[in-house]
C-alpha cells in the first residue's frame, strides 16, 4: 500500500513537471504554489499521507522535489596550475570541468560552503540537488547533517530547534525569525530549501550575528563588545587576530570586502548613513567579526557531536577568496574532531553557484578570474595567489554559459579593478 502510494505521489511530481517545464522556484501567493496546489488536488489522498505536513510546508515539499531533481549544468573544480611564463613565482588557477559524481567526495567533508545569491532562484534549485547530494555522499562516520544558515540570526535558535522537530511550519518559522525585517531578502526562494533539509533529517544552525550587533560595531567600534558577547562571537581572539596578517588577507580586504562598503553605508545596514560615525575601519571591523562568529556554531556543533557534517548556506561574498569564511573554518576545526577525510585532504570545501564575471573582480563581463593576486609580504617580489573557490556549479551547461574562463588578475588588473571601483561584488552575495 505505502509502495502505491509513492507511485501516486511520483506520478504528480511527474504532472507538475509536464504542466510547467520552466516553473519557478516556490513563491507564495504565485505560479509555484497555484502548481503545488494543482498536484495536491491530483493526489488527493496519497500524497498527505506520505507529507503529513501542513498546507504552506506541503507546497514547498512538492516544489522543492520536482526542483531538486535537475542536475546541475556545469561543474568545475578550481585547481592551482604553474604559469611558467611568471617563471613559476605565481600559481594561477585554472578550471577543469568535473562531473557530479565526482563532486560527491567533496560533499563528504566535514564543511561544505554554498556561496549564493541571496535574490537568485537558479542558486536555490541548485542548493535543492546539493542538498540531496550531501545527504547522499559518503560521510566521515555516520553522525548527523547540519544545515548552517546565514539567513537566520543566532538569538532564533530555539525556533530553528522547533522547525527541525516538526513542531512548528515553515509560515512560523517565517514569523518567529522576523525574516522580513533581519534578512529581507525573499524567504519563497528559502522555503524548499529548508523543507528539503527537514524532510532528508538536516539539523539546523543559526549564524548570524543578532542585527543590534551588526548596526552597533561599525559605529562604536570592537569596545563595543561586551565581554560576554566577546566570548561567544570570537572565542579564538587570538586566531581572530593571527588571519589579518597571513599572506593575502590585505588585498582580500581591499578587493573583496570594502568595495560593499557604500552600498551597505547607503542601504541603512551600518545604523546609520553617516560617514563619519560608520567609518571605512568601523564597516571591516564589523564583517571580520560576523565571518568569524559565523563558524564558530558550525566549528562548536561539529566538535560536540562526533562524525557530524555541516553544509553552510551563505553570501558569495564570505565564501570566495577563503579568508571570509573557510579559512577561519579550518582554524577553528584544527586537527581534533572533526578529523579529515584522509592525509591530504582538506576539512573545508568552498563551492560558488552561479558565480557572474563580478563576483571574481572581473571587469570583462564575459570573464572569470579564478584567482587573486597578493604581493608575499615576507618577499615583496614575489607573487602569491587566493584561489576563488574550490568548485564552481553552475545551472547552465557549459556551453550556454557564455563566459570566457581566465587565470587570475594581473597586478595591473588589480590596479584598475580599484581605481574603477569595477570590483564592487554583487550586493546579493554578501
Amino acid at each position: 500500500m505505502q509502495a502505491c502510494r509513492l507511485f501516486a505521489a511520483v506520478a504528480t511530481l511527474q504532472a507538475v513537471i509536464t504542466m510547467a517545464p520552466r516553473c519557478s522556484a516556490y513563491d507564495v501567493g504565485g505560479m509555484g504554489a497555484v502548481l503545488s496546489r494543482r498536484g495536491l488536488m491530483a493526489a488527493g489522498s496519497s500524497l498527505l499521507a506520505i507529507v503529513p505536513n501542513g498546507p504552506a510546508d506541503l507546497e514547498a515539499d512538492i516544489l522543492a522535489a520536482v526542483i531538486a531533481s535537475r542536475p546541475p549544468g556545469a561543474i568545475f573544480a578550481v585547481n592551482p596550475t604553474a604559469d611558467p611564463q611568471i617563471d613559476g613565482l605565481v600559481s594561477r588557477p585554472s578550471l577543469a570541468e568535473i562531473s557530479l559524481p565526482d563532486l560527491r567526495e567533496a560533499l563528504a567533508s566535514p564543511v561544505v560552503f554554498l556561496g549564493e545569491h541571496h535574490n537568485s532562484k537558479e542558486d536555490h534549485r541548485l542548493q535543492l540537488r546539493l542538498l540531496n547530494e550531501f545527504a547522499a555522499a559518503k560521510p566521515v562516520g555516520t553522525g548527523a547533517m547540519v544545515l548552517g544558515l546565514e539567513q537566520v540570526e543566532r538569538q532564533f535558535q530555539p525556533v530553528l530547534d522547533e522547525f527541525s522537530e516538526g513542531k512548528i511550519g515553515l509560515q512560523e518559522l517565517y514569523r518567529r525569525t522576523e525574516w522580513n525585517t533581519r534578512w529581507s531578502w525573499p524567504f519563497s526562494g528559502y522555503a524548499p530549501v529548508l523543507e528539503l533539509a527537514r524532510n532528508l533529517g538536516f539539523e539546523f544552525l543559526a549564524l548570524n550575528t543578532n542585527s543590534e550587533v551588526q548596526r552597533r560595531v561599525p559605529v562604536e567600534g570592537l569596545a563595543s563588545l561586551s565581554t560576554e558577547e566577546r566570548v561567544a562571537l570570537i572565542p579564538d581572539a587570538s586566531g581572530f587576530v593571527q588571519t589579518t596578517k597571513l599572506p593575502g588577507f590585505k588585498e582580500y580586504a581591499n578587493q573583496v570586502i570594502m568595495p560593499s562598503y557604500d552600498s551597505h553605508l547607503e542601504g541603512g545596514w551600518l545604523g546609520t548613513t553617516d560617514r563619519g560615525l560608520a567609518t571605512p575601519g568601523g564597516f571591516l571591523s564589523a564583517r571580520m567579526i560576523r565571518d568569524e562568529a559565523m563558524c564558530v556554531p558550525v566549528a562548536k556543533r561539529l566538535a560536540q557531536r562526533p562524525g557530524a557534517r555541516a553544509l553552510v548556506l551563505v553570501g558569495a561574498d564570505h565564501v570566495k577568496f577563503k579568508y571570509g569564511m573557510p579559512a577561519r573554518m579550518d582554524r577553528l576545526l584544527g586537527d581534533g574532531p572533526p578529523r579529515r577525510r584522509k592525509p591530504g585532504t582538506p576539512s573545508v570545501v568552498s563551492i560558488l553557484l552561479n558565480v557572474q564575471p563580478q563576483d571574481t573582480l572581473s571587469q570583462d563581463e564575459k570573464r572569470l578570474l579564478m584567482g587573486l593576486l597578493y604581493a608575499d609580504a615576507a618577499a615583496v617580489e614575489n607573487q602569491g595567489t587566493l584561489k576563488l573557490a574550490d568548485f564552481l556549479v553552475f545551472s547552465a551547461s557549459k556551453e550556454k554559459l557564455g563566459l570566457d574562463l581566465a587565470p587570475a588578475a594581473s597586478p595591473e588588473g588589480k590596479q584598475e579593478a580599484e581605481e574603477k571601483g569595477a570590483s564592487t561584488a554583487s550586493d546579493n552575495a554578501i
